[in-house]
């Protein structure tokens, strides 16, 4: 999967794709887990991310969409757990989860989003200190109601 999400990256970067964000941020995702289930530190290039923030950007202003919108805050989450800073960021991206849910009721959506989130989230409390498992669970059960509560 992160060799063929980067391969996808490099080609989205080559062509200068106006999604990018989508390849950048399931590889993102993917090498995050590997080094979870790896048990090792994660290390996620400043530039690659703040290229996905800014193809994000750009799609969310020029053809706004749930997809562009919710790719900003997973992107967050992200970075957070790359730093291993999910305790310190988790209540504002529960607050931005429970904000686009209230602009944009789509449950199948936030079930997708849930989803996602449970595949990077999941190994990172398997080796995460205490608050930072804590705050993966936090948020992981906010996501989880935002799809069962309609």
């Amino acid at each position: 999967m992160v060799l063929h999400y980067g391969n996808a990256e490099r080609l989205a970067r080559e062509s200068d794709a106006d999604n990018l964000f989508y390849p950048a941020k399931n590889g993102i995702s993917a090498e995050l887990r590997l080094a979870f289930l790896e048990r090792r530190a994660a290390e996620l290039a400043v530039d690659r991310i703040e290229g996905v923030r800014e193809s994000l950007a750009r799609a969310a202003t020029e053809r706004p969409d749930f997809w562009s919108v919710v790719g900003q805050i997973e992107l967050r989450v992200l970075t957070a757990l790359a730093a291993r800073q999910l305790a310190a960021a988790a209540p504002a991206l529960v607050d931005a989860f429970r904000n686009l849910k209230a602009r944009v009721p789509a449950p199948g959506m936030r079930d997708s989003v849930h989803s996602e989130a449970r595949f990077t989230l999941e190994p990172y409390r398997s080796i995460a200190p205490f608050a930072e498992k804590k705050a993966a669970t936090a948020l992981l059960d906010a996501l989880q109601t935002m799809v069962t509560a309609s």
